[in-house]
C-alpha cells in the first residue's frame, strides 16, 4: 500500500511541478507542492522496501 501510494504521489509532484510554468500566478505554489510531494512520494516507497 505504501509503495502504491508513493509512485502516485512521486507522479503528482512531478506533473505539478513541470506543469507549474504554464500557470505563473501560481507557479512558486505549484513548485513548492511538486517538491513536497515528490519528497513525500520519495520516503514512503523507501519505508515500503522493508515490508516486501
Amino acid at each position: 500500500m505504501f509503495l502504491i501510494l508513493g509512485i502516485i504521489a512521486i507522479a503528482l509532484g512531478a506533473i505539478a511541478a513541470l506543469a507549474a510554468a504554464r500557470f505563473p500566478v501560481r507557479q512558486a505554489q505549484l513548485e513548492r507542492w511538486g517538491g513536497d510531494l515528490l519528497v513525500v512520494g520519495i520516503a514512503l516507497v523507501g519505508f515500503s522496501f522493508p515490508m516486501i
